[in-house]
């Protein structure tokens, strides 16, 4: 799925969002990221490159026994 950043103001924004809601009542595939949800993912990304670099790490089974105690 191919990403499109954008800005504009709030009119531009209140109407392209109802394309967008038409596209996916159509069946379309859409995905919407706002800056805050942007922001927390590349968090998240950078968290996880930096605990794999310094191998701080869990297997799959690790987080599994964790979670079911």
């Amino acid at each position: 799925m191919e990403a499109l950043h954008l800005r504009a103001d709030h009119n531009t924004i209140k109407t392209i969002l109802s394309t967008i809601n038409q596209l996916s009542k159509t069946g379309k595939k859409v995905e919407i990221l706002d800056n805050l949800i942007y922001d927390k993912e590349k968090e998240m990304v950078l968290t996880g490159l930096i605990q794999q670099k310094e191998h701080n790490t869990f297997s799959h089974n690790e987080v599994w026994e964790q979670l079911l105690k």
